[in-house]
């Protein structure tokens, strides 16, 4: 089977609403292949049951039938369908597929979300005239690093001998749509919201977060991730666990219960699912450094559905607040199971997500070179840039070892010169971080997330500049990057380091001090005082 190349893109048909260019799909799995369907087309996805019901048509890919809410709906082994095997899964799924009027169940294997497949990730398959995938496929499609084929229902219906039943739910959908027409002037009277309309119904993904059942819009979701590497974030922190990794970005990836504030999915640092979504509001949506909207990813456990819910009606079992972000969220009976209806505009607008959602960097972003002298910029402090840049400037090229000295307070320390990666403004944009001391901040250096820790108060020596007249260093030590606020950078120095002790803190006797040309002693900073973790005296 040759799937598509993003360089040959199968050509779009402007209005064809069943078509592959219809962008939003149920992405679903059988016999190893996956299968984009037209969400349009999916009325519900239900488990596959221990047992199916006969049902009165012989065809060798007939599975049997499977009642749904009153209605026997015949099921087709999608893999036999296709000639690609039976589907293996003995916890699959039945999708339930409707066509003017009419539904069928196919049985798969697995669901794997939604996902939005514009034209150019459409391309042309190539199969024998005679294969099932020929007749039935509409293209193959590329979706971040998913190949797999678009269904096409129209021909899917059309088969000969395809056994299908009238949809039971069209009746109902048909008598709700004729008796809002009845009551729309009632509805728009002020205090009635025309969005309140049982009929208005919405595409929804259910998924399993930590044990409860969620259902979010499909229009809110940029892709469904399967399992996959879930990275370390650079801090700590009860709702940002990680990043994943999604068409070349590494999207930081957050606890889906503490979000909405019904728990915590307890996860560790491992492998995990997600639904990645857009963050901000139409008014102005927050952007990386790239200039892409900013996305982040809410950690799930599984896809469970892709099932039509009422948008915006009234929650028939109650509402749970959104934590900072003032919406509301429904719990709604699918299927006789409560699943919370999550509400996409006040996710999308969570303040909270919003400041995670700035630590969107690229996945392949080139390795940062060790700053060195020419490497440090102008600080917000005119003064002390203009000397330490003038030093440093001559310093680079002689011998022996090389410090950059600074005061902290009214104390004087020094680093050593190749650790330092970059002097910037104190200003930067800055992901806050409350309660995790020295920890006080996160931001972007260089396209990485770089914390910014509280060098002054882990030495007992507050910085005493403001945070628009202080310096910002950002020092790599150890494979670790960090950056900390400095009243002022002093000079260059080309002097042996002499050792005192294997330890040391500024509140004992220094590791190492170096003794400048105005005879002055300064102490110097190894990676012990960039650590995250507090040492024994702040732990004590």
């Amino acid at each position: 089977m040759n799937l598509p190349d993003r360089a040959a893109p199968a050509p779009a048909t402007e209005g064809q609403g069943a078509g592959p260019a219809g962008g939003l799909h149920g992405l679903l799995q059988v016999a190893g292949i996956t299968l984009a369907i037209q969400a349009a087309a999916i009325r519900e996805v239900v488990p596959r049951p221990a047992t199916l019901l006969p049902f009165p048509v012989t065809r060798p890919d007939l599975a049997g039938a499977i009642e749904v809410r009153g209605a026997i709906i015949p099921v087709i082994d999608m893999g036999l369908l296709l000639g690609l095997g039976p589907a293996q899964a003995a916890d699959g799924i039945v999708t339930i597929l409707r066509h003017e009027g009419r539904v069928t169940g196919i049985l798969l294997d697995a669901i794997d979300g939604i996902a939005r497949l514009p034209a150019t990730a459409l391309g042309a398959l190539h199969y024998p005239d005679d294969a099932p995938l020929h007749r039935l496929s509409a293209a193959g499609f590329l979706h971040g690093a998913t190949r797999g084929v678009v269904l096409d229902i129209a021909q899917l219906t059309a088969m000969p001998g395809l056994p299908m039943v009238p949809d039971s739910l069209a009746g109902q959908r048909q008598s709700q749509a004729q008796h809002q027409g009845a009551s729309a002037a009632q509805e728009d009277e002020p205090g009635h919201r025309l969005s309140d309309r049982s009929g208005d119904r919405a595409t929804c993904l259910v998924f399993r977060a930590g044990g409860q059942r969620l259902a979010l819009d499909a229009h809110a979701i940029v892709a469904t991730l399967p399992e996959s590497a879930l990275a370390t974030p650079p801090v700590e922190n009860e709702l940002w666990l990680g990043t994943l990794g999604w068409n070349g970005l590494a999207v930081p990836a957050v606890d889906t219960l503490r979000l909405i504030g019904i728990g915590s999915i307890g996860r560790t640092v491992g492998r995990s699912a997600a639904v990645v979504i857009h963050v901000g509001t139409s008014a102005g949506e927050p952007q990386d450094r790239s200039g892409a909207s900013a996305r982040v990813a809410l950690l799930i456990d599984g896809v469970d559905d892709i099932r039509q819910l009422p948008r915006h009606a009234p929650a028939p079992l109650g509402t749970i607040g959104v934590g900072g972000a003032g919406g509301a969220h429904a719990l709604v009976d699918v299927a006789g199971q409560p699943v919370l209806h999550l509400e996409p505009t006040a996710l999308a607008g969570d303040p909270r997500l919003v400041e995670v959602s700035a630590m969107q960097v690229p996945l392949a972003s080139p390795a940062d070179a060790v700053a060195g002298a020419a490497g440090l910029g102008k600080t917000a402090s005119a003064a002390a840039s203009a000397a330490a840049a003038d030093a440093i400037t001559g310093a680079v090229t002689g011998t022996g070892d090389a410090w950059l000295t600074f005061r902290l307070g009214q104390a004087r320390y020094a680093l050593p010169l190749a650790a330092v990666e970059a002097v910037l403004p104190g200003e930067q944009p800055m992901l806050s971080v409350a309660g995790q001391f020295p920890l006080s901040g996160v931001f972007l250096h260089r396209d990485r997330p770089t914390p910014l820790i509280d060098l002054g108060a882990r030495l007992g020596c507050p910085c005493e500049a403001s945070t628009a007249a202080a310096i910002m260093v950002v020092v790599g030590m150890e494979g670790q990057r960090r950056a900390f606020l400095a009243d002022m950078l002093c000079s260059v120095e080309r002097v042996p380091l002499q050792a005192l002790r294997a330890q040391g803190t500024s509140r004992q006797l220094p590791a190492a001090t170096i003794r400048c040309r105005a005879n002055q002693t300064w102490e110097v900073l190894g990676p012990q005082a960039f650590a995250l973790a507090p040492g024994p005296a702040e732990a004590a």
